[in-house]
């Protein structure tokens, strides 16, 4: 995946023109990162492109959108489309599969029967694809899929969340290796039905933390209005959010697939109970491969625990301050933080646990709580003085559910690059290096 490491963002206060020249910036850079990287061809892969729809789709060119889609798609860029029915959506994220056999797509549609609808239409274009949900589960269904035998399957929100067989297959680091990325079809639903009706659909930011942050997502639908796109950005419910690590744990079935990984929380409680989390999820015969390390255990057992994790024999630890203390391990892969730090600096100096070797790829999570972003006080959803107020009244008077170092709080609020944040926080001199 070529992903520039400074993405230009696009806001929900962007206007339309605005949203548009972002997002073909983004694709740009995308194409020169990895015509540097790989020698890749923008114009071999869209004539690539065009002749598999030719061979599969009637002799049918797409739409020069549909193959803008499709390569920031298969580049590794998330997308999200809106275009109105019948215009073609769905061609843009089946065409990566077309160029590679051993790629898999996961899409999550809404209903059974369009489910089936879709992989019908798929295998009428050459790809081999099938309708997974709990009436076509079956031990058999699951082997196939374990196998990587289908390359483009469609689910429902509720088997890709809740069903655990099928999601551990779905949070199984052999599986990611095949994964093209996941699409979430008529995505409005999220908002629409992700109340009383159907829960499952208001958890699917959960996706996110199933999968490497390299599989991008495609989110798409004729009906997303400028509200419903504004509530794309996710976040943990609080602290003690662990399901959002569960990635780390599930699907694992060999040593030699665990991360080597770090995550980082503010309260000695937690990591014990992130731990025990983590023990419940692994199979026997890997649970000895988690640990835990914070200020109240005895020095001799966090010697012992800090080499244990040194040699590789435990291969994620839950830490506090504890654990970020001058930890010098090269081969770290993740480093995670569960819930706002205490501060910029201190977030930095976790982060950098991870990826201290060249040879290693790695990255490293902030978990950031939901009440950090929502505001309390005067003129805030709808409360009297909103309407009349200024915008400098509004910033005065403004009030977060949870403070932040005024740092952090940039940091996480930042609509661009965020390490420039961290350059003014540093005063660090112009000309960075590998932006």
């Amino acid at each position: 995946m070529y992903k520039p490491a400074n993405d230009t963002v696009v806001t929900p206060k962007d206007s339309h023109t605005e949203r548009k020249q972002k997002s073909y910036t983004n694709l740009v850079n995308s194409r020169e990162v990895a015509t540097k990287i790989s020698s890749y061809s923008s114009e071999n892969t869209r004539k690539a492109f065009t002749d598999a729809c030719l061979r599969r789709c009637n002799n049918q060119p797409p739409y020069p959108w549909q193959l803008d889609a499709a390569e920031a798609f298969y580049l590794g860029l998330d997308c999200t489309v809106l275009a109105g029915t019948g215009f073609g959506k769905s061609l843009p994220f089946v065409m990566p599969c077309m160029l590679s056999s051993e790629k898999v797509l996961l899409v999550i549609s809404p209903l059974n029967s369009l489910e089936e609808d879709q992989a019908c239409r798929c295998r009428k274009m050459g790809l081999t694809s099938v309708a997974v949900n709990h009436q076509t589960y079956s031990d058999e269904l699951h082997e196939e899929l374990r196998l990587q035998k289908y390359q483009v399957i469609y689910t429902s929100p509720e088997m890709a969340i809740s069903n655990p067989r099928f999601n551990g297959l779905l949070c199984s680091p052999n599986y990611h290796e095949h994964l093209i990325g996941i699409v979430i079809d008529e995505a409005h639903c999220i908002v629409q039905w992700g109340g009383d009706f159907r829960p499952t659909y208001g958890k699917l930011d959960k996706l996110r933390s199933f999968v490497p942050t390299h599989i991008p997502l495609y989110i798409t639908s004729a009906t997303m209005t400028p509200d419903v796109l504004s509530e794309e950005v996710s976040f943990i419910r609080n602290r003690t959010d662990f399901a959002a690590v569960d990635f780390l744990f599930k699907g694992v079935t060999h040593v030699d697939e665990m991360e080597r990984a770090l995550i980082f929380v503010n309260r000695v409680v937690d990591s014990q109970s992130g731990w025990q989390r983590a023990y419940k999820i692994l199979p026997p015969h890997l649970r000895r491969h988690v640990g835990f390390l914070n200020s109240l255990r005895s020095e001799r057992s966090k010697v012992s625990e800090l080499e244990l994790f040194r040699q590789g024999e435990r291969r994620i630890l839950w830490v506090t301050e504890v654990g970020g203390m001058g930890l010098d391990i090269p081969d770290i892969t993740f480093a995670g933080q569960l819930g706002a730090p205490q501060s910029l600096t201190v977030w930095l100096q976790r982060a950098g646990r991870a990826g201290r070797s060249a040879d290693v790829h790695a990255c490293a999570v902030l978990y950031i709580e939901g009440s950090v972003v929502k505001r309390i006080g005067p003129g805030v959803n709808g409360e009297p003085g909103g309407e009349n107020e200024s915008e400098d009244d509004e910033e005065e008077e403004r009030t977060y559910r949870k403070k932040l170092e005024p740092s952090l709080r940039e940091f996480v609020e930042a609509k661009g690059c965020r390490r420039d944040v961290a350059d003014k926080l540093f005063d660090n001199p112009p000309g960075r290096v590998g932006t």
